[in-house]
């Protein structure tokens, strides 16, 4: 069982863009490799690391559908699709027919809905439901 470390004990600096980890000469002398690695996850600085990294990479032009319900009405969108063939679709909870349905960018999307972010890491196949934009986000794998 490792103890905790405390992140007053010592000084850490990183930078996001090349994802470099710089510790003072004195902390490195007291902590191995092992422990700061364990430390930097426990402060959750990694996954913040790769998450800024993925949306710095998503292309915001690539089409998604909606549906009117969405754009005009601004309903809350409660359902989040990444096809297995890598189309995203942003649907509310209306029943819809191809006549419903219109074409935006990720990055409008986005716009309505920033809350969409915490999703957009999906692997293409899989699908994210809620109830209302208060709730979290669930996961489906298919």
């Amino acid at each position: 069982m490792r103890s905790p470390i405390s992140p007053r004990r010592f000084l850490l600096c990183f930078n996001v863009s090349s994802r470099e980890i710089c510790l003072t000469k004195k902390c490195s002398n007291l902590l191995g490799g092992r422990q700061i690695f364990n430390f930097l996850i426990d402060m959750g600085i990694f996954s913040s690391l790769f998450h800024r990294k993925q949306q710095q990479t998503l292309d915001l032009k690539v089409a998604a559908i909606t549906t009117t319900y969405v754009v005009r009405n601004h309903s809350v969108i409660t359902n989040v699709y990444h096809d297995a063939d890598g189309d995203w679709q942003f649907l509310g909870d209306e029943e819809v027919t191809e006549a419903d349905a219109l074409v935006l960018s990720l990055g409008e999307i986005i716009e309505l809905d920033p809350s969409v972010e915490e999703v957009l890491d999906m692997k293409m196949g899989c699908s994210a439901h809620r109830t209302s934009k208060a709730d979290a986000w669930k996961i489906n794998k298919e």
